[in-house]
């Protein structure tokens, strides 16, 4: 109804960028014996055809649909017909905008579906991350309670040894660092590292005795009067 004459509603189809070899034996039947033929056959063969190759001619099906959603101007509709192409129209209009919802509804869905999934293989990813990580420190960490090594390298490797288990838990770090004196006295204490622990600081010292510790290495420690261990918690590794 959209087309007045048999060779426009051919003309539509090709605009459409239907294949020649759907359309050449109609356009060959309208040539030859027009009367033998009408328009709504000659839409019905070609839509059929369009939808017997399915995936290969979606293109093509779309665009006639959209050519028919969005037809506005029925002037071009023989006078009968205008009313009646009118609602057809809207009512496929209709259709449309539904499948489209629907659609639009799984594809949110499935978007959201491979969203979770890539989130949760994140999360897996980390955790084996975390586990390897965490390994690799224990290694380091246990290799050095029987190591040969001089007291102050030993003493080195376990400090990174501490920081990469630290680091393979979430806890932030600040590696080892020295204070200074404020008068000129140098380097008047080594901090062997910070770590923030549920909101509070912790001064961690490594230390590397001969002897099992006793209390006065102990408290040694744990008196520290300066600035600015007074104003943190601390953590004592050992290991005779």
């Amino acid at each position: 109804m959209l087309n007045r004459s048999k060779k426009d509603v051919l003309l539509f189809f090709r605009g459409a960028g239907v294949a020649a070899d759907l359309i050449e034996d109609m356009a060959g039947r309208l040539k030859s014996a027009p009367s033998e033929i009408n328009k709504y056959e000659i839409v019905r063969t070609i839509l059929d055809r369009l939808n017997a190759r399915g995936e290969a001619t979606l293109r093509e099906r779309r665009e006639v649909l959209r050519r028919v959603v969005e037809f506005a101007n029925f002037d071009t509709c023989w006078p009968s017909d205008q009313l009646k192409a009118k609602g057809l129209v809207a009512s496929i209009r209709d259709i449309v905008n539904q499948k489209d919802a629907f659609t639009r509804i799984n594809q949110e869905r499935e978007q959201e579906r491979q969203q979770r999934l890539a989130q949760a293989e994140q999360a897996s990813r980390a955790r084996r991350e975390q586990i390897a990580k965490i390994e690799t420190a224990k290694n380091e960490f246990y290799g050095l309670l029987g190591s040969d090594l001089a007291r102050q390298a030993r003493g080195k490797k376990l400090e990174a040894a501490l920081n990469n288990l630290f680091a393979a838990y979430g806890i932030l770090v600040h590696e080892a660092f020295h204070i200074v004196g404020q008068c000129g006295e140098g380097i008047v204490e080594q901090i062997d590292g910070v770590i923030e622990l549920n909101g509070a600081l912790h001064f961690v010292e490594k230390k590397w005795y001969e002897a099992p510790v006793g209390k006065g290495e102990i408290a040694e420690h744990l008196r520290a009067p300066d600035q600015p261990r007074r104003s943190a918690r601390q953590i004592l590794l050992t290991s005779s």
